[in-house]
């Protein structure tokens, strides 16, 4: 075992990649994984998840999101309320469209019992992923796992159009007409701006000359992902005993590993730079990466590291700028990262960071958030064209 270790190390990685069999679903790129269900080598999370290859990969994903519900101990009580909002929204949706499922009877018991009865006694403070889970009868819940696998059909807008989830997911903070906090108050649509963090004006000059500003870009790509993919705004209101507050973190580091490394080097010259390694870190951690939600993520990134077009900058305060969703950004990232205790090197990175904004001349910020937005652009044509093809 310790030879084969030796020699995989000492290969040449040309020579070990055109050894590797050809994708056994798109039969075009070289196979770098093997399904572990019926072992066909492919290419990409794409082929995987591609009609092809449909039977294991529905299999595997309806049972990663099973295990996902299954396995959650420590589910806090406003997120049992909203799952079990959303079991309760399927239970009424599934009676009143028949055509939905394939009515069976198990042993006698008929699936038609309502939902509401079955929660009779049931306490949604104390329960857990389990008892919510078992409520739903197998068919179900194979209706209820394929519905949360693909959120454009029309049983999870269904779903998901419920008031009280609504009450509970807020769209970003960034996306908000105005930041102003008395106007936001009127209104729960969007998130809280986070509190702005004190910028370090000893840093400025320094910083200033890093050439860091991609990396700051794609710093602001994986911010926006991870917003968009728990529904919370801002990241920093989520407590370190929150179990969304450990998968943020999680994600943040994965999906821009240099903010993690301690001895990272990586330095991006372009947006292209960092779509190509953010979108495989995407598929690095499971998720697809495509050109829509791509677009949507550059687009994001381009509104928080423009410039405004108006600013009133006090001499005495560093963190008055003319890129303030730009800090407010950093300064959320930041204040998630202070409540681990063990990652207290990325505040420091993050200061840096922010330091750099701060000194940095606002044509460059125009250009660069221009680039995004011009990247972003390309991608949605992408989508365009392809489902002009499709039709």
């Amino acid at each position: 075992m310790n030879r084969v270790r030796l020699n995989v190390k000492t290969r040449d990685p040309i020579v070990d990649r055109l050894e590797k069999p050809p994708c056994g679903i798109c039969k075009r790129q070289i196979s770098n994984y093997t399904c572990p269900n019926c072992n066909v080598p492919y290419c990409s999370i794409t082929c995987f998840k591609s009609e092809a290859h449909a039977e294991c990969s529905e299999s595997f994903y309806r049972k990663e999101i099973e295990d996902e519900i299954r396995t959650a101990p420590n589910t806090s009580s406003e997120e049992r309320k909203k799952m079990m909002e959303m079991l309760r929204r399927f239970e009424e949706e599934s009676q009143e469209n028949e055509g939905i499922l394939e009515e069976e009877d198990e042993e006698g018991e008929g699936e038609n019992d309502d939902l509401a009865r079955k929660l009779e006694g049931v306490n949604l403070d104390e329960a857990d992923s389990n008892a919510l889970w078992a409520l739903l009868s197998p068919s179900r819940r194979e209706a209820f796992l394929k519905a949360m696998k693909d959120p454009e059909s029309e049983l999870a807008q269904q779903l998901l159009a419920s008031e009280e989830l609504h009450r509970n997911l807020h769209k970003p903070w960034w996306e908000s007409p105005s930041l102003d906090e008395e106007t936001l108050e009127q209104t729960s649509e969007y998130g809280k701006p986070p509190k702005t963090m004190a910028i370090p004006e000893n840093l400025i000059l320094v910083a200033v000359k890093a050439p860091i500003i991609y990396n700051i870009t794609a710093l602001f790509v994986a911010y926006a992902y991870v917003t968009r993919r728990l529904s919370i705004s801002p990241l920093s209101s989520l407590g370190p005993k929150d179990s969304d507050h450990t998968d943020a973190l999680e994600l943040l580091s994965r999906t821009v590993p240099f903010l993690i490394d301690r001895k990272s080097t990586l330095i991006y010259r372009s947006v292209d730079d960092l779509v190509t390694a953010t979108w495989a870190n995407f598929e690095a951690i499971s998720d697809t990466a495509t050109n829509e939600s791509f677009s949507l993520l550059l687009s994001d990134a381009w509104t928080l590291i423009r410039p405004n077009p108006v600013a009133v900058i006090s001499e005495s305060d560093a963190s008055s700028s003319a890129s303030d969703k730009a800090i407010l950004a950093i300064s959320d990232i930041l204040h998630l990262f202070e409540s681990a205790p063990k990652l207290k090197h990325v505040v420091h990175k993050l200061n840096f960071y922010s330091a750099h904004v701060v000194g940095q001349d606002t044509q460059i910020l125009k250009a660069v958030a221009e680039e995004a937005r011009i990247t972003a652009l390309k991608m949605k044509n992408e989508v365009m064209k392809e489902k002009e093809a499709e039709l």
